[in-house]
C-alpha cells in the first residue's frame, strides 16, 4: 500500500511538524454567544448583548487618522494650484510679452 508520505513528501513534512491549534475558552464562549444570536434572530428573537469593552482612545485614532488624511488632501490641492499658478506665470515671460 502506498503511503501518504511516499506521495507528497513535502505535504506529509508539513502535517508532520503542524500541531493543531485548540481554541481559548474566551474564544468558544464568544462563538457560542454569537451561534445563539444568530440561531434566535433567525427564529425571530432578539437577544441583547452587552457591548464589549472597547479602548477609550479608539474614536481618537479614528479621527487623527481622518483629519491627517484630509490634511494630506488640503496640501496636495494647494500643491497643484501652486504648480498651476507658476506654469500661467512662466508663459507670458517665454513669449517675450
Amino acid at each position: 500500500m502506498i503511503t501518504e508520505k511516499e506521495i507528497d513528501p513535502m505535504a506529509w513534512q508539513v502535517k508532520q511538524a503542524l500541531t493543531p491549534a485548540l481554541p481559548t475558552p474566551a474564544f468558544r464562549a464568544r462563538l457560542h454567544t454569537g451561534l445563539q444570536l444568530a440561531a434566535q434572530h433567525r427564529h425571530g428573537q432578539v437577544m441583547h448583548v452587552a457591548p464589549r469593552n472597547e479602548a477609550p482612545w479608539g474614536g481618537v485614532l479614528v479621527s487623527v487618522a481622518a483629519l491627517g488624511s484630509i490634511a494630506g488632501l488640503i496640501a496636495l490641492l494647494l500643491r497643484v494650484r501652486q504648480g498651476a499658478r507658476s506654469s500661467a506665470q512662466a508663459l507670458p515671460r517665454e513669449m517675450g510679452l
